[in-house]
């Protein structure tokens, strides 16, 4: 005689790598993946059958002002399935509503986005020092060449020493000194030659420390990366950032009342499927994602499966730290405590972190630091290192053209 088995109705989601739907063509559901794996297994010990639905809304769950939930969260309240498998990150205000099981494994939250590049910069050639210290320097320039003219001019007085020229003789001196070029004219006395030691040691300084900024600058340029923590996405304004929709980042975020991680919520620019879903668009730089690191990692290995490269980063800083996923249960269902003793079975055997390494390709090169991408050391100068000087230099030899126009003109009118 056939055993008759229970048949159970158990709600799902996609959500890659644990969870992959696939339907057949006659509409029903199975589950690809560790939990897959994990629900056979289930199945198989607690003997009993059953049949996978999707939620209406097709997202985790969260409750609306009323505390009605909506998702597979929300199918749990109302009874309408014996358990979800999710996995559901674990939190208090999901516990109110659904009995959540020995945790399967841990799901730090971080933030990812476009892999940033090493780039050189045109305008790199000024920015071996900030524009402070540019503007300091031009500063100290034309207060050395006042009173270098001033004294030098005194001191000629005094001596009766010609004295006619002197101011451009000066500036050009202190251009040249500056610049580390040499001069044939020098002050005739000691006051203005002690003055200008100063200026030839400070130039001295100055020149040495930018020509050794800018080679290092040039040959090893530096990446910068923009979002590297919640406090750098919201105080920046070029990379947007959604919130995965109907997930417990998102319910965390929206309960937030002040400080940054309300500017999370008020500041997103949308909302997305889910992170793998997601993925090509964030390659493309679209948007910033607040995911789990195991989804993120799947993400890497795909996106370097398929192009050979790197193009995805993870922010440094952690979201959300120590959480951890389980199984959810309708409240007070008889599955519920079996299930945990098959849960603990499966960890104690590391069954779960082998599914899991069978689903994510390790990548370790895509998560190295975006400085790390350069494999040769110091690479060769490229056109675009240049740019910013011959730009300088066109735009020099323009003017040059114009003023010799001018003066042309001035002469033959």
């Amino acid at each position: 005689m056939t055993e008759r088995r229970p048949f159970l109705r158990i709600a799902c989601e996609e959500w890659v790598p644990w969870t992959k739907l696939v339907r057949a063509q006659d509409g029903t559901l199975s589950i690809v993946g560790p939990m897959g794996n994990f629900l056979q297994v289930l199945s198989t010990v607690l003997r009993f059958d059953y049949e996978l639905t999707q939620s209406p809304e097709k997202v985790w769950g969260g409750p609306d002002e009323n505390g009605d939930w909506n998702g597979m969260l929300g199918m749990l309240q109302r009874e309408e399935v014996e358990f979800a498998v999710g996995p559901f990150t674990v939190t208090p205000q999901r516990e109110t509503v659904s009995d959540l099981t020995y945790p399967l494994s841990g799901a730090d939250k971080a933030i990812l986005l476009a892999r940033p590049k090493l780039d050189t910069d045109m305008a790199g050639f000024v920015k071996a020092f900030t524009y402070e210290t540019w503007l300091l320097t031009l500063v100290f320039a034309i207060i050395t060449a006042i009173v270098t003219t001033l004294l030098v001019r005194a001191e000629n007085v005094l001596f009766g020493i010609p004295v006619e020229g002197l101011g451009s003789k000066v500036c050009l001196w202190v251009l040249k000194a500056f610049t580390q070029e040499s001069s044939t004219w020098l002050p005739k006395n000691d006051a203005g030659r002690l003055l200008i030691t100063t200026w030839l040691l400070a130039s001295l300084v100055f020149m040495s420390s930018y020509s050794g900024i800018l080679t290092a600058m040039l040959t090893l340029p530096r990446v910068v990366i923009p979002i590297n923590s919640i406090y750098d996405m919201v105080a920046q304004a070029d990379i947007p950032w959604r919130l995965e929709a109907g997930s417990s980042m998102f319910q965390y975020f929206k309960e937030a009342t002040d400080g940054v991680r309300r500017e999370v919520f008020t500041g997103r620019s949308g909302t997305f499927q889910d992170c793998w879903a997601a993925r090509q668009e964030i390659v493309n730089g679209e948007f910033a994602a607040i995911c789990d690191i195991i989804t993120m990692k799947k993400a890497m290995a795909w996106d370097f499966s398929t192009s050979g490269d790197c193009h995805l980063y993870i922010a440094r800083e952690m979201v959300y730290s120590s959480a951890w996923v389980a199984v959810a249960f309708k409240r007070n269902s008889s599955y519920f405590e079996p299930a945990n003793d098959v849960i603990r079975a499966l960890l104690e055997a590391g069954l779960v972190d082998q599914w899991l390494r069978e689903v994510i390709a390790v990548t370790p090169q895509c998560l190295q630091p975006p400085s790390a991408d350069r494999t040769d050391g110091v690479s060769p100068l490229d056109l675009k290192s240049f740019g910013g000087p011959m730009l300088v230099l066109l735009g020099g030899e323009v003017i040059a053209a114009i003023v010799f126009g001018v003066e042309f003109l001035m002469r033959t009118c």
